[in-house]
């Protein structure tokens, strides 16, 4: 009798566990898949490439085209069709690490931040004119003296 007790005693914590995991995680507000993390100004919005050409390229620069709308920053590999992109507010929706995101807007710059485990990786834009920015890439801020930057153009 004592066996099926414990047994019995074990399956109800076991449900109740289970339970209290579904209701904590049904309650989470990252799962929230429409969630949007970044607003790009005006100036911004649409499809830049940048300059760098074939032979230059290296994956440090990980995007050559940034796509912005008014409620995402989008990077691609290139702009041919199917090609690998991030979209950053999916990424950020469907991440299980608790990765964050963060805009700024200062006059005449605009920079999309990730957040993983402290690191804030920068994606930063300097508007030159109309069809010209300076994209500057920082892996991790604590190391500014790693920074990278590129001359992008509006395309679209």
């Amino acid at each position: 009798m004592k066996l099926k007790k414990t047994k019995l005693s074990f399956l109800k914590q076991t449900a109740i566990c289970l339970t209290f995991i579904a209701l904590m995680t049904s309650c989470d507000d990252s799962d929230d898949m429409d969630s949007t993390y970044f607003s790009p100004p005006s100036w911004i919005i649409g499809t830049w490439e940048s300059d760098i050409p074939d032979e230059e390229w290296n994956l440090y620069y990980l995007y050559r085209v940034f796509e912005f709308t008014s409620d995402n920053v989008i990077g691609k590999s290139s702009l041919e069709p199917n090609v690998s992109s991030m979209n950053f507010n999916q990424t950020i929706n469907t991440s299980e690490w608790g990765l964050k995101g963060l805009d700024n807007i200062r006059n005449n710059e605009y920079e999309a931040i990730l957040v993983f485990a402290g690191i804030h990786t920068s994606h930063r834009f300097e508007k030159v004119n109309d069809t010209t920015l300076i994209y500057h890439y920082l892996f991790n801020k604590d190391y500014p003296e790693d920074e990278e930057s590129i001359i992008m153009h509006k395309v679209k």
